[in-house]
């Protein structure tokens, strides 16, 4: 049974073994709920619904947010463990839900996660406040944060135990990174929550309906917020694609390092927040190709010296482009600025070595390597991803970073990496080879790379006679620089 397979298996169960007992831990709960008022429990559920039926979703992630959590907090102060899991489980559900476009298993788990969360945290206020107080008490207001941030807490645990699984990754970072997210937006709305429990038990469901206009403006802020995120990202895509879209051989290439980045930085248990900053910068890498004359960029043949001296400028020219983009730090420019660089020292913009360069940038050179082996060049067949790991061996410890290295066999062999779609199929690499163009870019064979056009001799600096041609030593570091580049990153 292949990672994936095994994956889809496991997560397939958790959905199955987490529904059951999350409808039986709400039925629990309801049986031995006392009676409320069917009136009320209505107008509550209403306003659940109504406010589930705008969800934010949260940037970088295949979840969402509502404001209808404040709802929910509410019905744990009027109602109860029992009824406030009933009113998270059933006012929850939205019209995507009942039109067919979600698998039916999935939207009985979150029925059944959602109402199990809002139970927990329902017997947990019960627990904290202890019999007999009002909604207004200060013990119950004390009980009632407590039990909303358990509510956040249970469902993120929820959610991220099935992409753990389903994805193949660690739970404890997906929780934190969806906690990291959500939680301003979370902790905002247990007060708002709270002032509709006491507005509700003081004037009545039309005063609860007539503060539920708070809870939209929360809705907004929210959205404006997430939407700023995204455009963000996407005008750095946008950026890059700029770039990508001069040779259709490389599309989707920094797309491509930035998941293998991921996948890398995963390995070496970067936090959530890093795993973000290493992403930006992966996507980012070849952005100060921007910044290199198309002669150069797209050049037919063999670079001459001067133009691959120009060219090796790109990492440093991206850096200083990123460094003027705010929300990116410091730690980002340098991953960008010397992810050519070799272990050995032999590579640019500084010829840094070792431990010297960081582990962001190994990280991003070892992906980027990795992509231009495994995709079709005109000048080169891809290799398959074995192939690509026994070149990374051959070279760990010289151009790579032996524990990088390390670090991305042992995803493969985890079921943790996989390769991605490349733009050019591999079945069409012969007639690439024999010149022909990628479907629908035609006449770019022409203006495609040839062999060694990228890396001349002077990628591993060898050393050149007074007339300027290499020595023994440089012939031999020119042939092992050709091997290694035309199995590896080309021009990328």
């Amino acid at each position: 049974m292949t990672g994936s397979a095994r994956s889809e298996r496991y997560s397939r169960a958790y959905l199955i073994a987490a529904s059951a007992g999350g409808f039986a831990l709400l039925a629990y709960a309801l049986h031995r709920a006392p009676a409320a008022r069917l009136p009320s429990l209505l107008v509550v559920m209403v306003l659940a619904v109504f406010a589930e039926a705008v969800p934010v979703r949260l940037p970088g992630m295949k979840a969402t947010v509502s404001v209808g959590s404040g709802v929910i907090v509410a019905a744990i102060m009027l109602f109860g463990s029992g009824w406030a899991g009933l009113v998270a489980a059933l006012g929850t559900v939205r019209l995507v839900d009942l039109r067919g476009k979600i698998p039916v298993l999935w939207v009985l788990f979150n029925r059944a996660q959602l109402g199990a969360s809002a139970t927990l945290a329902g017997l947990a206020y019960e627990a904290l406040r202890g019999s007999g107080g009002g909604v207004a008490e200060l013990r119950s207001l004390g009980a009632i944060v407590v039990a909303g941030g358990l509510y956040f807490v249970f469902n993120a645990g929820f959610v991220s135990a099935f992409f753990s699984l389903r994805d193949g990754v660690a739970i404890l970072p997906l929780w934190t990174k969806y906690m990291r997210w959500a939680t301003p937006h979370n902790l905002a709305l247990i007060p708002v929550g709270v002032l509709l429990a006491l507005v509700y038990a003081s004037v009545g469901w039309v005063g609860a309906v007539l503060f539920f206009v708070p809870l939209l403006v929360a809705r907004y802020a929210m959205q404006r917020y997430t939407d700023l995120k995204e455009f963000h990202g996407s005008t750095v895509r946008a950026l890059v694609r700029a770039v990508e879209a001069k040779d259709p051989y490389t599309r989707g290439h920094s797309d491509r390092v930035a998941r293998y980045a991921v996948a890398l930085g995963r390995q070496f248990r970067f936090s959530e927040d890093k795993l973000e900053r290493l992403e930006y910068a992966a996507v980012l890498h070849d952005i100060g190709k921007i910044g290199i004359a198309d002669s150069i960029l797209l050049k037919p043949g063999r670079l001459e010296p001067g133009e691959y001296a120009v060219m090796k400028r790109h990492p440093a020219l991206g850096a200083d482009i990123v460094s003027e983009v705010r929300p990116l730090d410091q730690e980002v420019v340098d991953w960008i600025r010397y992810h050519h660089e070799w272990y050995d020292g032999n590579g640019y913009p500084t010829g840094r070595s070792g431990e010297e360069i960081p582990l962001g940038a190994q990280i991003i050179g070892v992906a980027d390597a990795l992509d231009a082996m495994t995709t079709v060049r005109p000048y080169k067949r891809a290799l398959t991803l074995q192939g690509a790991l026994e070149e990374m061996r051959r070279h760990s410890g010289r151009q790579f970073s032996p524990v990088v290295v390390d670090a991305l066999i042992a995803a493969v062999k985890e079921g943790k990496l996989e390769l991605a779609e490349p733009p050019i199929p591999i079945e069409r690499q012969e007639e690439i080879l024999a010149g022909s163009p990628p479907a629908g870019e035609p006449g770019e064979a022409e203006a495609a790379p040839e062999p060694d056009r990228a890396r001349p001799a002077a990628a591993l600096r060898p050393k050149l006679s007074k007339a300027g041609a290499p020595g023994a030593k440089g012939r031999t570091a020119s042939r092992r620089a050709r091997r290694v580049d035309a199995a590896s990153s080309g021009n990328d």
